[in-house]
Order: C-alpha cells, then sequence, then structure tokens
C-alpha cells in the first residue's frame, strides 16, 4: 500500500530526491576542484620560491659587489697611502690646522693624485692622525682654494 503523496507535499520531497540524484556529480566537481585549487597551490608555491632563490640570488650578488668595490677602494687608499712621505700623517702642532690641510693638499696636487684621492687622504689625515673633526664644507674650500692655486 503505497501513500499518496499530497501536492503541498510535493516541493519537500523533489528538492532531497534532486540533490540525492546529483550527489555523485557535486562530489565529483568538488573533488575536482580540490584538485585544481591544490595544483595552483603548488605553482604559487613554486613561483614564489623561485622569487626568492632570484631574490636570495641577487642580494648575494649584490653583497659580493660591494664587499669587492670596497676592497678595491680600500687597496687604492693603501696604495696611495704608502706612497706619501711620513710628514704627511704627522699633526704639526706650530701650524693652525686649516694651514697643516692646505699644506698636504699642495702636496697631493703637486703629485698628481686625483681629487677624490685628495679628499679621502686629507679626510684621513684629519680624523685619524690629526684627531679633529672636519666638516665636507671646510675640506672642499680648502681643495678648491689649491685646486685654482694649482691650476
Amino acid at each position: 500500500m503505497s501513500k499518496k503523496i499530497k501536492d503541498s507535499e510535493l516541493e519537500g520531497c523533489i528538492a532531497p530526491t534532486f540533490v540525492m540524484l546529483r550527489m555523485e556529480e557535486l562530489v565529483n566537481r568538488f573533488k575536482d576542484l580540490l584538485q585544481v585549487q591544490a595544483e595552483q597551490g603548488r605553482i604559487f608555491f613554486e613561483i614564489h620560491k623561485a622569487f626568492s632563490d632570484l631574490y636570495l640570488e641577487l642580494t648575494d650578488h649584490d653583497e659580493k659587489r660591494k664587499w669587492i668595490e670596497k676592497t678595491i677602494k680600500k687597496a687604492e687608499r693603501e696604495a696611495a697611502r704608502l706612497k706619501l712621505d711620513l710628514w704627511f700623517w704627522r699633526p704639526e702642532k706650530d701650524l693652525d690646522f686649516q694651514d697643516q690641510l692646505k699644506k698636504r693638499a699642495v702636496y697631493l696636487k703637486t703629485h698628481n693624485y686625483r681629487i677624490d684621492d685628495i679628499w679621502d687622504l686629507l679626510m684621513e689625515f684629519a680624523e685619524d692622525y690629526a684627531k679633529v673633526l672636519v666638516d665636507d664644507l671646510t675640506l672642499s674650500r680648502v681643495i678648491e682654494g689649491v685646486e685654482n692655486a694649482c691650476s
């Protein structure tokens, strides 16, 4: 004996039945979506790893380049320093500090040192040997004065 379904109950029976009939298809679609998302996650991970490796390689290369440049500049300064007479590095108490800088700048200019080397060597003399803090403007004026006088 089968029970008859009234029209008002029909809607409540059709929806669960329809879902049950499509359940296998929906589960398969869901599995496919999960696989696609897993593949996308793997691809994004590989992309992230590649950029991370590239960043590390570039920064490592940049650090090596900076170290090499610093080492070259240090070697150049050391070579320039070794060419100088010992009096250059000895502060003279009887001379004004500006005059000491001018005297050394003239010496460097007459021995064909480049402006950058003159700047570095005078700065090194002032800070390391004379123990005087000299500002960039003062040093610039001294070097410009010597440049104009020697031209």
